[in-house]
């Protein structure tokens, strides 16, 4: 009703025509819908309205409804009762109206709060979304560096098989050195008569000290066992380890597909299974650095056997040079 009043105002402050038959600014009454219903004539017709019109000071040809009850004589009451009773209808109807427009009003601005408040779900839905696709594209990343590791460890065993194999070698040829040596000594004592109680002292300590070198390579080919056993071992775990995280990532990229599927109805879900995952990732990342800790150890162990391998076989050449320079000096003496 104050919105239908204010533009009635606006359009009387503007110069607008007003209407008789149905009160309002904004039309003449020949151009009204309820001309005939309340039984408007045109001015012309009826000259005394004009007349009075213009002793109103009205330049139009319609005066207002008010004076024109008060002033045109010979007009029946009933008629005005009949005005009065359409206008107090026309008054009501509008004011439902006005009611109905208001309810309507509110019913927009009721829906367009619901619009927002689904596009700021829909935003914060799609915004869970991209997380979960990133923490997807971050298990991945964490695969295929599973899968570098593993390849890493293929190449360090094939160059412990190879350390392995090198010091098998030269644990053959030193011992094809000391066969020949023994030899060496039987020809020199059958050939040295006088010298045989020295030679034989000399091959009791020499044998003594064959044999402290055998039982150090012996014992480093035990420790090259079970270097090889605890890589067996390693790598055992790294495969169930390996095992355990394809796994977990089939099962969830499994739960990520479901929850996909169901994010709308899931968002609350998703936030709690998007935190295990990053938990999951965690426990992940410890375990790679533990079998990258091994790994690293057993590094260590193959190049202290490497170097104890060098020292020994340093150790046997200079016995063997010492040897074979006390023999000939046995022989030219």
């Amino acid at each position: 009703m104050e919105a239908w009043n204010k533009e009635q105002a606006q359009l009387a402050q503007s110069g607008a025509p007003w209407c008789i038959c149905c009160m309002e600014y904004g039309h003449q009454p020949s151009e009204c819908s309820r001309r005939e219903e309340v039984g408007w004539k045109d001015p012309k017709e009826r000259p005394e309205t004009k007349e009075v019109g213009e002793k109103n000071g009205h330049p139009c040809s319609v005066v207002p409804p008010r004076e024109k009850r008060k002033k045109i004589p010979g007009r029946p009451q009933k008629q005005h009762k009949n005005e009065a009773e359409k206008y107090a209808v026309l008054e009501t109807e509008l004011g439902e109206a006005q009611e109905a427009i208001h309810k309507l009003e509110k019913c927009c601005q009721d829906q367009r709060e619901d619009l927002v408040k689904n596009q700021r779900r829909a935003a914060m839905v799609e915004d869970r979304w991209r997380v979960t696709l990133r923490e997807v594209q971050q298990l991945k990343d964490a695969q295929t560096e599973l899968y570098q590791l593993k390849v890493e460890l293929g190449t360090s065993e094939e160059r412990h098989l190879l350390a392995v194999g090198k010091l098998r070698e030269e644990h053959i040829d030193s011992l094809r050195v000391l066969g020949i040596m023994a030899g060496e000594l039987e020809k020199d004592k059958a050939s040295l008569g006088d010298e045989v109680r020295q030679v034989e002292a000399h091959n009791l300590a020499l044998e003594e000290r064959v044999s402290s070198l055998t039982k150090k390579l012996e014992e480093k080919n035990r420790q090259c066992r079970d270097i090889q056993e605890s890589q067996d071992q390693a790598k055992e775990e790294y495969a169930r380890a390996l095992e355990d995280v394809q796994t977990r990532l089939a099962q969830k990229e499994a739960e990520l597909r479901r929850e996909a599927e169901n994010h709308g109805s899931e968002a609350e879900q998703l936030r709690s299974q998007v935190e295990q995952e990053s938990e999951g990732r965690r426990e992940l990342e410890a375990q790679l650095e533990e079998v990258k800790f091994v790994l690293k150890k057993q590094e260590e162990k193959i190049f202290v056997l490497q170097e104890l391998h060098q020292t020994t076989s340093a150790a046997l050449l200079t016995e063997q040079k010492k040897m074979k320079s006390s023999c000939f000096e046995r022989a030219s003496a």
